[in-house]
Parts: structure tokens; C-alpha cells; sequence
């Protein structure tokens, strides 16, 4: 802060003229004022920018956790569509191995008929 009556007393005594050293050093109050309002408001700036990067690191540390998730939910999916074919085929592979069991049950049966007919 600037002492204003020491300052127009010392314009005044080096030559100014009253009125002109009171609006000199009125004009260097304010603009000293205005200096320490836009240090003040810098500062509480920077404290918002550092509020607001630790809000983004919040968020990115959610996002990563989201698409972890999200990539956990598409592996479930593959593994469930993988499950399902790999039933179907199992179960088509034990009908077509019944199948094979019959026929050769039967080559079996006509075979020893043959044999038993004396052929």
C-alpha cells in the first residue's frame, strides 16, 4: 500500500501543484490496488486449476476403471457365445458318435447273422 499523504507532500514539495500530485497519487493507489486484486484473483485461478486437474485425474482413473469394465463385460459375451458352440457342437458330436455306435451295433448284428446262416 502506498502512504498518500507522504506521497502528495513530497510531489508537493518537489514542485507539483496540489491538485496534480493528489490525482498522481490517487492514480498509483488505484492501480497498486488493482494490482494486489488481480494477484489475489491469480491466485485463487491457480487454486481453481488445481482443483480442476484433480477433478480430470478423478475422472480419467473412472473412465479407466469404465473401459476395464466395459472390455470385462465384452470378454464374458465372447465366452458365452464360445460356450454355446462349443455345446451345439458337442452335442452334434454325440448324436453323430450314437449314430456310428447304432450302424456298427447293426454291421455287428448282420455280420454274426451272416455267420450264424453258415454264408
Amino acid at each position: 500500500m502506498i502512504d498518500t499523504h507522504t506521497a502528495v507532500k513530497q510531489l508537493i514539495e518537489a514542485g507539483r501543484p496540489e491538485m496534480q500530485a493528489e490525482v498522481v497519487v490517487q492514480t498509483q493507489q488505484q492501480f497498486v490496488e488493482g494490482e494486489v486484486a488481480t494477484r489475489a484473483a491469480l491466485a485463487g485461478v491457480r487454486q481453481d486449476i488445481a482443483e480442476v486437474r484433480h477433478e480430470v485425474e478423478l475422472v480419467r482413473k473412472d473412465v479407466g476403471a469404465l473401459e476395464f469394465e466395459l472390455q470385462d463385460q465384452k470378454f464374458e459375451a465372447l465366452d458365452q457365445k464360445f460356450m454355446k458352440k462349443l455345446d451345439k457342437q458337442t452335442s452334434d458330436m454325440t448324436v453323430r458318435l450314437g449314430g456310428l455306435i447304432v450302424l456298427a451295433i447293426a454291421i455287428l448284428v448282420a455280420l454274426y447273422r451272416l455267420a450264424g446262416s453258415g454264408l
